[in-house]
């Protein structure tokens, strides 16, 4: 899936990711958004940032 985030000096980033991999930022476990949607987007069980799916054209 391809999703939007924050990077630490607060640019917007985008990168093509799964649920299994690692946060790029702390490497801290991804969850969906919305437990029952994983296509919601992710967020990190650690530092809390948030992934946001991005629409494909």
């Amino acid at each position: 899936m391809i999703v939007e985030f924050e990077n630490r000096s607060g640019e917007l980033e985008q990168a093509d990711m799964e649920i299994d991999e690692p946060c790029p930022i702390c490497c801290g476990m991804l969850f969906p958004i919305v437990e029952s949607q994983p296509e919601s987007g992710y967020r990190c069980s650690s530092c809390g940032l948030v992934f946001e799916p991005v629409e494909e054209e």
